[in-house]
């Protein structure tokens, strides 16, 4: 099997080793087996340099790359990534038809282990003696061998080490200095390293593309560091308090991650940066400001800002065209981004938050309303989904006062679907149709018109599913910046339509993420589930309904669907559905008192999305016996 793991499905290995192998004694075999992780069988090499040397010079530069300085997490390579190291897609798609390297249905490249080894080999070959003259340096004991003994040269074109081992030598960063060819620079699991001097201060910066740094020391980076043709930067888990001082240009850096450096406080000016595709700055607690400078960022496509944990405001993301995603989850911002300050692009866009405000009931601001706000966006065309939950929390944080989500669907350019569910729940005086139990009576032959539209209510009592929530949810600890967007227990509404021809309608499952909470703000309480789907007759392609029917049940972490015992139900019809909308849309926790209160709250909007995987309808044929 060691040799099968060797070969890795490669024919011409398995050949090689096994005609070598056949018939020797089993000393024989574990000795080579032994060999081969230090020296490579020649003969296979010999075979696999032949595609390798028919390659042109700038090919060999790519296949080299991909052999030496991509390997373990980092496996599996983007093009745009290896666009980025100044590698050119030609040559990307030349090693593809060459099979020297695979591409999957999703894009992504990866080499075969015996590859990588070839490219390796002809690394080493470079210069037997001194890793110091080789083109590439990815074995830790020659990375050292090189920093101990100073004998960098200008043939080094890249550094990756995944893992450093502790040394108690200190390593000479003026080494460095005589590297300058280097483009590439990845140094992992460094932080227990000693250093003579700066690293980053000897440094040649003149054809540095991507440097990698986790857990980097320092708590800036010097003055003298000036990449200018720096593409990729990043340095999670950094000691770094303020990257660099006042202004810095990098035009052709494209992507900028610091996260979980846990000591930066701030980040500079970024105007001088312009190019700027993604930022990464999630994880890190002592953030407080986003510099407004991020608002000119007219690349900008990607902006991660979870778990900033001292991080209260944004800045205006208007002006950004090309941003695609929003990430801020348990981050706790004191203000909903207004429609005003959010990205106006017609692309695809998801946007995520979550947050704590001090509320006022007294103040009752329509823009904290869940149903309001998740109406509000959708209705100016921004996001086609937009969903929302919240927690109200008393002004100490001991008691939840409430509790409901919300999303809101564009169906067409003037339809709306609605779902949502709310913490003590009642059907509403106003709804035609009610009755106890699971099933409720209604005139469907009434004024049944093609813009009728159609709300189910459910109401049950919570004990049945969440006696069974064993998550550590004491009120305590969601108050203090627990997720509160929970995927482990869902509700499930399934609907059915059936006509007076030969087919029904039913749709897939409408599903209710239910936030957590501890067990005692549930116990004997109820809460209810709705939805509201407008000109259901037109929207189903269907012209009369003679029966509607649902079904109800829940699951917890993958478990099988459970029924649920439904206490009340309703069902509303109305032509008018932009005013029975409205009257849909502004739920949440009135309350009479004027004391202050917390809410913690949740939003998840995005453009373009996939209907099929919202709200999906499709007809099937009658049972008629």
């Amino acid at each position: 099997m060691d040799f099968v793991n060797y070969a890795a499905g490669l024919p011409l290995a398995l050949k090689v080793l096994g005609s070598f192998l056949y018939e020797r004694e089993i000393d024989a075999w574990k000795s080579e087996r032994d060999k081969l992780k230090a020296i490579p069988n020649l003969k296979i090499m010999d075979v696999l340099q032949i595609s390798f040397d028919g390659l042109q010079e700038l090919q060999k530069e790519l296949f080299l790359d991909l052999a030496c300085l991509f390997h373990g997490v980092d496996n599996i390579i983007s093009e745009m990534l290896l666009e980025k190291l100044g590698h050119y897609r030609i040559d990307i798609d030349v090693l593809v038809e060459k099979s020297l390297i695979s591409k999957s249905k999703y894009g992504w490249l990866s080499m075969h282990d015996l590859l990588k080894e070839l490219g390796r080999e002809i690394v080493r070959r470079e210069c037997p003696e001194e890793p110091g003259r080789r083109s590439r340096l990815f074995r830790v004991e020659d990375l050292y061998h090189v920093l101990k003994n100073d004998t960098g040269t200008d043939a080094t074109k890249g550094i990756v080490v995944d893992f450093c081992a502790e040394t108690k030598e200190r390593l000479n960063a003026k080494a460095l200095s005589k590297m300058r060819k280097l483009r590439f620079f990845k140094f992992h699991h460094s932080r227990n390293l000693k250093w003579h001097g700066k690293p980053l201060k000897y440094m040649p910066t003149n054809e540095l593309r991507y440097l990698e740094w986790p857990g980097y020391h320092s708590k800036s980076l010097p003055s003298s560091f000036q990449p200018e043709n720096l593409t990729v930067l990043r340095m999670r888990f950094s000691r770094i308090k303020q990257i660099w001082k006042g202004s810095i240009v990098l035009d052709n850096l494209k992507e900028f991650d610091l996260s979980y450096s846990e000591n930066l406080i701030e980040i500079p000016d970024l105007t001088g940066v312009a190019n700027l595709e993604k930022i990464n700055l999630s994880g890190c607690r002592s953030l407080c400001e986003v510099h407004p400078s991020i608002g000119s960022l007219k690349q900008l496509k990607a902006l991660g800002l979870n778990k900033c944990s001292t991080l209260e405001k944004l800045p205006d993301l208007s002006s950004l065209e090309c941003l695609t995603d929003i990430w801020a989850m348990e981050t706790p911002l004191s203000q909903r981004l207004s429609v005003n300050l959010l990205p106006k692009s017609t692309r695809n866009c998801k946007f995520r938050l979550q947050g704590r405000k001090l509320m006022r009931l007294k103040s009752r601001d329509p823009i904290y309303d869940i149903g309001s706000l998740a109406d509000q966006y959708q209705k100016e065309g921004i996001y086609d989904c937009v969903e929302a939950a919240y927690i109200d929390f008393d002004s100490k944080g001991e008691n939840v006062l409430g509790m409901a989500g919300a999303l809101v669907l564009a169906l067409d350019d003037d339809l709306r679907m609605m779902r949502g569910w709310s913490l003590g729940f009642h059907i509403p005086e106003w709804v035609q149709y009610k009755s106890n139990g699971s099933s409720v009576k209604i005139d469907l032959d009434a004024s049944t018109t093609l813009e009728m539209g159609c709300a189910f209510f459910i109401v049950c009592y919570s004990d049945q599913f969440f006696s069974i929530y064993d998550e550590d949810t004491s009120i305590s600890s969601l108050f203090k910046g627990s997720n509160i967007k929970s995927r482990s227990l869902v509700v499930i509404l399934k609907l059915g339509f059936e006509t007076d021809e030969e087919y029904c309608v039913e749709n897939k499952y409408l599903d209710y993420n239910l936030t957590p909470a501890p067990l005692d703000v549930f116990s004997g309480k109820q809460i209810g589930f709705w939805v509201y789907i407008p000109a259901i007759l037109r929207f189903l392609d269907i012209r009369r309904v003679i029966k509607i029917s649902f079904e109800t049940f829940w699951y917890y972490r993958g478990n099988s669907h459970i029924p649920m015992e439904v206490k009340e139900c309703g069902v509303h019809l109305d032509d008018d559905n932009s005013k029975f909308y409205n009257s849909i849309a502004p739920f949440g926790r009135s309350g009479s008192s004027n004391s202050d209160f917390h809410r913690q709250f949740f939003t998840f909007m995005r453009k373009k999305v996939d209907m099929e995987h919202s709200v999906f309808f499709w007809k099937i044929k009658r049972d008629w016996d």
